[in-house]
């Protein structure tokens, strides 16, 4: 399907900017904060803004709502944009010799590394298992490419900067700090706005 080809393995449409709700949130700092990454979000989707947006905040703040809003306007509008997981970039790297179909993965690297629309990582920190440091070692490689190129990429992770430089290492890391090329944006007052199961 159309979403699908997009990155929503559902194969459904996300919900827009217009679901995403600042005044969830119970503390006015983590309203603040909510409604300036909305706007920062809004910005980039219009390609007036920095080329890179990177989104740090807790588990369940709105992170994932905002690319997937990012991701509708712009499939909407101009038909661009690929959102995929770090689980599932993992998963794509490490099934190269159990699929014969798969890409291999410096292919799969590439493919994203050559996207010149917008790339959208989400979860970066959780959700998959590195020992080796396989899979970082080309997800590396897919930064360094598209930070050498500038286009578009959107990351959210719910590391903290000190713990962001740990995972990725000082390089990388640095490539995120460069002002001329990224915004930052932290939600780190919001709390969890996720409805629990049962209410």
């Amino acid at each position: 399907s159309r979403w699908r080809r997009h990155g929503m393995l559902s194969g459904e449409a996300p919900g827009g900017f217009d679901t995403f709700r600042p005044a969830l949130q119970s503390k006015l700092e983590g309203k603040k904060q909510a409604a300036t990454a909305l706007a920062a979000f809004a910005l980039w989707v219009s390609g007036k803004g920095r080329p890179w947006l990177v989104c740090s905040g807790p588990v369940g703040c709105g992170k994932s709502h905002l690319m997937k809003a990012a991701l509708h306007s712009m499939v909407l509008d101009r038909d661009t944009g690929l959102y995929i997981t770090a689980a599932t970039f993992d998963r794509r790297i490490k099934e190269f010799g159990r699929d014969p179909e798969a890409f291999s993965p410096d292919e799969y690297v590439e493919k994203l590394a050559d996207l010149t629309g917008p790339l959208l990582i989400d979860d970066i920190g959780a959700g998959y298992y590195d020992k080796s440091g396989y899979t970082m070692s080309r997800f590396e490689r897919l930064l360094d490419m598209r930070y050498e190129a500038r286009f578009p990429t959107a990351i959210a992770t719910n590391l903290s900067g000190a713990q962001l430089r740990e995972h990725l290492g000082v390089r990388v890391f640095s490539r995120l700090s460069d002002t001329v090329l990224c915004e930052v944006v932290s939600m780190d007052k919001c709390g969890d706005v996720r409805p629990v199961r049962g209410e």
